[in-house]
Parts: structure tokens; C-alpha cells; sequence
């Protein structure tokens, strides 16, 4: 038998010493569970999903702020938050109501905050994903990110405020 004492420390009592030894020499004689012995299910998932698309937000804030700070310098941190987490929300929408990978996120965010506030409602957007897929639509379309759209169509500029990068002037260290 195993005590721990106030220090942590595990002890074994001697009158169950040598029982100890042979129960020991039992289990690393049985053959271990088949591989994986333990198993995430959906409810696992379902369970961890806020955690998950917290961490998701998080993960996705600092590759957009290094990735994209000129265009949210202007924003106050609560704001840029708040609209990180609505677009994650919209992206697992498209996604079949999966989180994205956070390389799927990081794609859709550098567009929804340096081109178009509400790019999944574009019709040609939506006709490439129909025919690629959402990631690589995602990785085609970052040539359109940092302002790069020919027209302004399905922006919000109350969701998304225009900036100082926004402006008809020439639009230095915004390029990818």
C-alpha cells in the first residue's frame, strides 16, 4: 500500500511490500490497451469548442496586428476584439460549422479587415468557394488583401471604420 505524506513523498508500508512487488510485476506483464487507449469523442469537442475558438481569436489577433497594423491602429482594442470574434464566427459558418485552422483565419481576417468588411457575401467570392473550396479560396484571394479589391462592394464602413490606410494616397508598408 502507497501513502503520501504531507511532502509529497510516497511510501509503501512493509506489510504490503511484497504484495506491492508482485502486483507491479502483474501489470507490466499484461499488454497495454491497443493503441490510442483513450479517444477524444464530439462531446469532448463540443465541450472544449469555447476554449478552443478563444484560443482561436487569440492566435488569430497576433498574426493580424503583425500582419496588418497599419490598417487597425485607428481601432480601439475592444473594437478589434469584438469584430475578431464575429468573424470567426462567420468563417466557421462557411467552414460547415467547424472552427478554421488558424491558417484559414488568419487568410480571412488579413481580407475582412484590409479589404472588405463582409467578404463572404460577394458573389464572386461565394462562386470560387463553390467551385475550390473555402481554403483555397482563402489562399487565392490574399492577393486581394490590403485594400486590393476593385471595388468596395459589401463594406460596412460602420462595422469597419476606413482609416488613414484607406485613403487615395500612395499606400506605403501596406503591402504583402
Amino acid at each position: 500500500m502507497h501513502c503520501l505524506t504531507p511532502k509529497g513523498v510516497v511510501i509503501q508500508r512493509e506489510r504490503s511490500a511484497r504484495k506491492g512487488k508482485e502486483q507491479q510485476e502483474d501489470a507490466l506483464s499484461q499488454p497495454l490497451p491497443a493503441a490510442p487507449w483513450w479517444r477524444i469523442t464530439q462531446r469532448h469537442l463540443h465541450l472544449l469548442r469555447p476554449l478552443l475558438r478563444k484560443e482561436l481569436i487569440a492566435e488569430a489577433r497576433q498574426r493580424l496586428l503583425l500582419a496588418a497594423w497599419s490598417w487597425l491602429m485607428h481601432l480601439e482594442t475592444s473594437t478589434i476584439d469584438a469584430r475578431l470574434g464575429e468573424v470567426i464566427d462567420r468563417l466557421t459558418a462557411l467552414n460547415q460549422g467547424e472552427l478554421p485552422s488558424i491558417d484559414m483565419a488568419e487568410h480571412f481576417c488579413l481580407l475582412v479587415f484590409t479589404s472588405c468588411s463582409h467578404l463572404e457575401q460577394r458573389d464572386d467570392f461565394k462562386k470560387v468557394v463553390a467551385t475550390h473550396g473555402l481554403e483555397t479560396t482563402l489562399i487565392q484571394w490574399q492577393t486581394y488583401a490590403y485594400g486590393q479589391l476593385p471595388d468596395r462592394a459589401h463594406h460596412d464602413t460602420q462595422w469597419l471604420p476606413d482609416g488613414p490606410q484607406m485613403s487615395t494616397l500612395e499606400r506605403e508598408g501596406t503591402t504583402s
